[in-house]
Formats: C-alpha cells, structure tokens, sequence
C-alpha cells in the first residue's frame, strides 16, 4: 500500500517537474529576446558612435548580452568564411531558429535586419537597427503578456497528467 503510495506521488512528481521545465522554456524564450534587445542597443551604439568595423560591432553586442552570444559568434564564423555580412546574418538566424526556437515573428525580424548590413551609411544601419529593436520589443510585451497563463497551464497540465497516470496505472 505504501510502496504504490510513494510510486504515485513520484510519478505525480515527475510530470508535476516536466511541467515546470514547459514553462522555464518559455521563460527562456522571453529572457532571450531581452537579451536580443540588449544586444541590439549595444551594436547600434557601437555602428553610430564608436564606427567599429561590423565584426567588431556583433563582437561587442555579444560580449553585452551572453545569452545571445552564440548567434553573434556563428555570424562571425560565417563572415570569417568569407560571406557578406548580410548572408552571414541570415545563416545565424535560420541556425539558431532551428536551435532556440525562436518564435516565426523574431526570426523573421531578424533575418529582415540582415538588409541591414549592406553598403549602407551608418545612420541607415542604425535605422534598421532601431526598427528591428522596436518590432522584438513588440513582440516581447506579447509575449510577456502570454507569460503566466502559459507558465500555469504547463505546470497544470504536469500535475493533472501525472495524477491521471498514477490513477490509470494504480
């Protein structure tokens, strides 16, 4: 009786637990397009006032925001290859979509900023940069907003189908 008790309630625990690892998921989404903004910021100050080369410029956005430095980092890798910068930039984004998840709206702003990097004065670059900032800071009040119903219906949902389990299989 005992044994089938605590084999319940691990099993009322664990889906309780993945349920919470759905929702840390999302929170890491929303914390990655704050780090997306912060990153921006810093590139466009870099591109308007301190006119670092482009290397340079994602160098130091992902020196300010480490979440996304692995994005920053494979653009460098793939200019370091010899792409244009804007091929480079589309490469990264289409990688780290399919590695982060990104939601079809953020990639879509990013991979548009890739127009960006073209032959552009600086002033152009730091326009597109501050529409790109502007739209991912739309898109992060969305999903903000989205956040706790999200956060709680996962971890609901953790702890309605681990109770439903133990009861099916006890």
């Amino acid at each position: 009786m005992w044994l089938k008790l605590s084999g319940a309630g691990c099993l009322i625990l664990a889906a309780g637990l993945l349920g919470e690892r759905g929702a840390c998921r999302i929170r890491r989404a929303l914390a990655t397009s704050e780090a997306f903004l912060v990153s921006l910021t810093v590139l466009e100050a870099e591109i308007a006032y301190l006119a670092t080369n482009l290397a340079d410029s994602f160098h130091k956005a992902a020196q300010a925001a480490p979440l996304v430095a692995p994005f920053y980092a494979s653009v460098g890798i793939y200019m370091a290859q010899g792409m244009r910068p804007a091929d480079a930039w589309r490469s990264a984004v289409q990688d780290w979509r399919r590695t982060r998840r990104l939601s079809e709206r953020e990639a879509a702003v990013l991979a548009g900023l890739a127009a960006a990097w073209g032959p552009w004065s600086a002033e152009d670059h730091v326009r597109h940069i501050q529409l790109a900032g502007r739209l991912l800071q739309q898109e992060q009040e969305r999903a903000r907003d989205r956040l706790e119903a999200a956060c709680r219906m996962w971890r609901y949902l953790g702890v309605a189908g681990g109770m439903i389990m133990a009861l099916l299989l006890f």
